[in-house]
């Protein structure tokens, strides 16, 4: 028999063993999500070279097309998320900003 799921979500972990991600290569499915994980240097480093590190937006590590791996509401991947969505609305203002200087430009020209 083969492992090809492995769920471990909600378990208050903080980091994962060394060797987990060589040794369970047939992991299709791998849930870590709503654990204690608070540091990218808690996930170990064969974890990080197959997987991954959570995308900022959904918490999944993607880099194995093979292997889903969930990692959201773990503290690390809120915090990058948390980043990332501030950063994406100063990007917005900005941009806010730069249109309204510029209509406030043309209405000048106009008069």
């Amino acid at each position: 028999d083969t492992l090809t799921e492995l769920y471990v979500n909600g378990n208050q972990l903080q980091t994962l063993p060394e060797g987990l991600a060589q040794k369970c290569t047939w992991l299709q499915k791998f849930n870590v999500a709503h654990n204690n994980i608070d540091k990218e240097e808690s996930l170990p480093k064969d974890f990080v070279m197959r997987f991954g590190l959570p995308d900022v937006v959904s918490g999944q590590c993607t880099k194995d097309d093979a292997c889903v791996v969930r990692l959201e509401g773990n503290p690390m991947a809120e915090r990058r998320r948390k980043a990332y969505l501030e950063e994406e609305k100063a990007k917005a203002k900005a941009l806010e900003m730069e249109r309204a200087a510029a209509e406030m430009e043309v209405d000048s020209d106009e008069d």
